[in-house]
C-alpha cells in the first residue's frame, strides 16, 4: 500500500480482522468444521486459517483467496467485502469534488494492478464503482460547466477501462462483444456532450478495438491506423491514464495487421508504439507488457525471426514487474501462448519445443484457473501437433 492507504494501514489490518472474526468465524462453525477440516478443503495449513480468521492476514494470491470464499460458502456481499479489503479499497466514498479527483487516480491504479495481478473480478468491480461514483456526481453538476465536463473525460476513461477488463475475461467472444457494444452507445453520448475533438479520437480507437473483437480486421486496422494518426496531428498532451488504451488499440492494429499481411505497415507501428512506451512509468509497466506481447504475437504470425527478441524482452519485463512485488498471471499466460503461436508458425517441425512450452502454458492456465487459455492453448497444440 502507498499513499494515503499507508497512512491508514492500522485501519485496514483492523478491518481484516474484524471480517475474520464475524464472518469468516462464525461461517466456518456454522458449517460444522474445524479450523483443520476448512485447511485441508482450502488446501492450506491449520495455522494459515487461524491467522486469516484472527489476525487479519491474507491468502498469498487471488486464486487462494477465491478458494476461501468458495469453502467458506460466502455471500456475493462478503465476497465482494473480502476482496475490496484485501486490495486495500477504502469503503468510504469521497464527497468533495476536490477529494473524487485524488481517488480518481488513486482508483485507476488499484483497477490496473487488480487486472494485471488477475483479480479480474475485483478489477471489474472497482470500475463499475468508480463509473457509478462519477455518474453520481455528475448529476449535481450545471450541464456544461468545467467540472461537469471533468467528470465527463473521467467517466469516458472508466468505461473503457472497466470494458477492456471484463471482456478479456469473458470467454465467450459472443458476450465480450455484447460488453463492448453496450459500452460504445454510452461513451458516444458522452462525446456527444463534450464535442471534444482528443476524447472523439478515443472514441474512434475504441470503434476500432469493436471491430477487431468482432473479426473484422480490414476495418479494425482502418479506423485504428486513422484515430491513430489523428491523434499524433492533437496538440494535446495524451494523459497518462489514456496511454493503456493507446497502447492496447497499437497493439490490436499490430494483430489486425499481421492478420492482412501487411508487413511493412506493422514496422511503422512498431516504431510507434516504442516511442509510446517510453512514457510510460513503471508503476504501469503491466500495460507495456500486454503490448509487447500483442507486438511478438504480430511479428510471430508474419513469421519474422524478431519475434523471438520481443517475446524475451517481454518476459524480462514481466520478471521485473514481479520482482517488484506485483504478480502478473495472466501476462504470463498471455506471453506463453504467443511464444506457442511463434514457434508454430517459425518451428513448426521442431515437435518437442512445441510440447513443451504448450505443456508450460496449460499448467499456468491450470493453475490460475482461466479456461478460456486453456481451452485456447488446447487448440493450438492441436493444430500444431
Amino acid at each position: 500500500m502507498s499513499g494515503e492507504l499507508e497512512a491508514d494501514k492500522d485501519f485496514w489490518w483492523s478491518k481484516l480482522q474484524e471480517f475474520g472474526e464475524e464472518v469468516l468465524r462464525p461461517q466456518r462453525k456454522r458449517l460444522g468444521l474445524t479450523q483443520a477440516q476448512m485447511a485441508r478443503r482450502i488446501g492450506v495449513d491449520q495455522s494459515r486459517v487461524s491467522r486469516v480468521e484472527l489476525w487479519g492476514a491474507r491468502p498469498k494470491d487471488y486464486p487462494t483467496a477465491q478458494r476461501y470464499a468458495l469453502c467458506y460458502q460466502l455471500s456475493e456481499e462478503e465476497v465482494d467485502e473480502w476482496l475490496r479489503l484485501l486490495s486495500g479499497v477504502a469503503p468510504d466514498e469521497p464527497q468533495s469534488d476536490e477529494a473524487l479527483v485524488d481517488y480518481y487516480s488513486t482508483a485507476l491504479l488499484r483497477i490496473s494492478q487488480a487486472d494485471i495481478g488477475g483479480n479480474v473480478q475485483l478489477a471489474a468491480a472497482l470500475a463499475d464503482d468508480l463509473a457509478g461514483l462519477l455518474t453520481t456526481h455528475l448529476s449535481r453538476q450545471a450541464p456544461g460547466s468545467p467540472v461537469q465536463r471533468e467528470y465527463l473525460r473521467m467517466l469516458e476513461i472508466v468505461l473503457e477501462m472497466g470494458c477492456s477488463v471484463a471482456s478479456g475475461a469473458c470467454f465467450s467472444r459472443e458476450t465480450a462483444i455484447a460488453i463492448k457494444r453496450d459500452t460504445l452507445k454510452k461513451t458516444h453520448a458522452i462525446v456527444q456532450a463534450l464535442n471534444d475533438p482528443f476524447f472523439g479520437i478515443l472514441y474512434e480507437l475504441s470503434c476500432g478495438r469493436f471491430s477487431y473483437i468482432r473479426k473484422q480486421y480490414d476495418r479494425a486496422a482502418w479506423r485504428l491506423s486513422r484515430a491513430l494518426t489523428d491523434l499524433k496531428n492533437e496538440k494535446e498532451e495524451v494523459p497518462l491514464e489514456c496511454l493503456v488504451f493507446i497502447l492496447n488499440s497499437m497493439r490490436l492494429l499490430a494483430l489486425s495487421l499481421a492478420r492482412l499481411k501487411e508487413q511493412a505497415a506493422l514496422g511503422k507501428v512498431e516504431d510507434e508504439m516504442r516511442a509510446v512506451l517510453d512514457r510510460v512509468p513503471f508503476s504501469r509497466a503491466g500495460w507495456a507488457c500486454h503490448a509487447l506481447e500483442g507486438l511478438a504475437c504480430a511479428q510471430g504470425r508474419l513469421k519474422l525471426p524478431q519475434a523471438f527478441d520481443t517475446l524475451e524482452e517481454t518476459q524480462q519485463l514481466i520478471d521485473e514487474v514481479e520482482a517488484a512485488g506485483t504478480k502478473a498471471p495472466v501476462r504470463r499466460m498471455q506471453l506463453k501462448k504467443t511464444e506457442l503461436i511463434t514457434i508454430q508458425q517459425l518451428e513448426p517441425t521442431d515437435k518437442t519445443l512445441l510440447e513443451r512450452v504448450g505443456a508450460e502454458a496449460l499448467l499456468l492456465a491450470q493453475i490460475y484457473g482461466y479456461e478460456r487459455y486453456e481451452k485456447d492453448v488446447t487448440a493450438l497444440l492441436t493444430t500444431c501437433l
